[in-house]
């Protein structure tokens, strides 16, 4: 029995190395089949057929080769998956092909020749800068760059830093893919001069997803030096690339410089000379903003005072008050002592709150082909302002409304009375406030809202009186009395 037993104890247990091996590969394999299980997976499936041929514990093989099996069949779907993902990930960040289209068809070879030197030359975007009216076209959208200039805004409270200007740069997109397309004003850079810009804000459009065949307009803003000379748009095509489409924008002088200014603008900065004094007098409101209005006060031959009211809001607005005198070399009113206060109205009423926000104003006002212009020293808040007359009064209050300020024709006094040729005639002086001996005079425009009768006969300068004026007077006059020899015979 000892014997047998130092027998049994000197023999080995039957192996099952290689089917344990196969096994744990199987499993492992089987876990990171995702990975690198594949590797594992192979080992596995060779040492489970090893174990087999061997005669190791039959059961445990089988289980490794089959799991080793499954591990190399995920192995080969997940690389399947992922190089599909690769091929499309790898399109998707390919440089788009960037081609500047042609406005016509070629029709010839000649033209034919030439469209394709300029679509594989615009390949290049590193280099080529497009100008205003060209379209550009990548695989998903064409772009028309439609305009770019100067962009002034008239609230106050959006305004470029000090030494910059707003420049706009409009554009059309059009989705030619056949997929939306998400297009967004971040997409914009702006260089002047080689230096990023700021971009303010974008106008009626920030982001938008477009689908196929849309289109949409696209502008924005960015703050621009005054002396930039250089300035390029840049709009980013592909983020995975970086590729971008590059903008020219308009170069040379500041938009404020007088080399850059159309001859719109240079002739409307000339005030007209020989303008009459008392042609500024009276109430007017700016048809561009249609926020601001402006009362100008003839307070003796020469000097004004003028008041300008800004409605920023319900609650807020800006007032101006100057003093100002008549310069007939500049044809117009110059002031250098202008206040301006910042005033807010509470919601329960009273007067409102004001802030001083400056006292040394200068500028001045003009007038050109009958309407009012504003040159503002201080802060160019009259720039795009051009102002209108306004009629405080009913026309019927008058019996010619525009005899002070448009030279009148026979023709538009051919159906007026005796009477009304006289009282037409002394409506002029009336309008400068000037005081009548004849009691019925006297009581006919004192019958009217907008006069005032300040000055006495004696007292009054003809000088005030311009030439519109006095010519209207002549042609009334010589109309009276070709009518009646004597004319028309006041207080009978």
């Amino acid at each position: 029995m000892e014997e047998r037993i130092e027998k049994d104890s000197n023999q080995r247990p039957s192996g099952n190395g290689l089917a344990t091996a196969t096994l744990i590969l199987g499993i492992e394999s089987l876990l990171l089949s995702c990975f690198y299980g594949g590797i594992l997976g192979i080992l596995g499936l060779v040492l489970g057929i090893i174990a087999l041929i061997k005669g190791e514990n039959k059961g445990m093989s089988i289980a490794g080769i089959i799991t080793s099996g499954f591990a190399i069949l995920i192995t080969v779907v997940v690389f399947i998956i992922g190089f599909s993902i690769l091929d499309e990930w790898s399109q998707m960040v390919t440089e788009d092909t960037v081609t500047k289209v042609e406005e016509q068809n070629a029709t010839t070879q000649e033209d034919a020749a030439k469209a394709n030197s300029i679509e594989e030359n615009s390949n290049d975007t590193d280099t080529e800068l497009f100008q205003v009216g060209d379209i550009v076209e990548t695989k998903e959208f064409r772009m028309t760059y439609e305009s770019c200039g100067e962009y002034i805004s008239d609230n106050e409270f959006i305004q470029p830093d000090e030494g910059n200007y707003y420049m706009r740069f409009d554009f059309e997109i059009e989705n030619i893919s056949d997929s939306d397309i998400f297009v967004s004003a971040s997409d914009f850079e702006c260089y002047a001069d080689g230096y990023e810009t700021d971009q303010s804000f974008a106008l009626d459009w920030t982001s938008s997803s477009l689908a196929t065949g849309k289109k949409a307009k696209a502008s924005v803003l960015f703050q621009i030096p005054v002396n930039a000379k250089e300035i390029e748009l840049q709009y980013e095509v592909n983020t995975w690339t970086s590729e971008k489409i590059k903008f020219s924008g308009k170069t040379g002088p500041a938009p404020d410089s007088e080399e850059n200014k159309t001859e719109e603008q240079k002739a409307a900065e000339q005030p007209a000379d020989n303008v009459d004094p008392s042609a500024f007098y009276g109430d007017w409101y700016d048809t561009f903003s249609q926020r601001c209005g402006m009362s100008i006060y003839l307070v003796n031959d020469l000097y004004y005072d003028i008041v300008i009211d800004w409605g920023d809001s319900a609650w807020d607005n800006t007032h101006w008050d100057f003093t100002g005198e008549y310069d007939a070399s500049k044809g117009g009113i110059v002031y250098s002592d202008g206040y301006r206060y910042d005033e807010h109205y509470s919601k329960n009423g009273g007067s409102p709150e004001r802030t001083e926000v400056y006292h040394d104003g200068s500028g001045l006002i003009y007038l050109k082909d009958g309407k009012l212009y504003w040159i503002d020293d201080k802060e160019n808040m009259g720039a795009n302002c051009i102002f209108e007359k306004e009629n405080t009064t009913e026309s019927g209050d008058y019996i010619l409304p525009d005899s002070d300020t448009v030279r009148l024709t026979k023709a538009d006094i051919q159906s007026l009375s005796l009477q009304e040729l006289n009282y037409a005639k002394n409506e002029i002086y009336a309008r400068h406030g000037r005081k009548f001996l004849s009691q019925e005079l006297s009581n006919y425009f004192n019958s009217k809202s907008w006069y005032n009768g300040t000055i006495d006969p004696a007292d009054f300068n003809e000088n005030v009186l311009s030439q519109i004026e006095k010519d209207n007077m002549r042609l009334l006059a010589d109309a009276e009395f070709a009518m009646d020899p004597n004319g028309y015979q006041l207080d009978k």
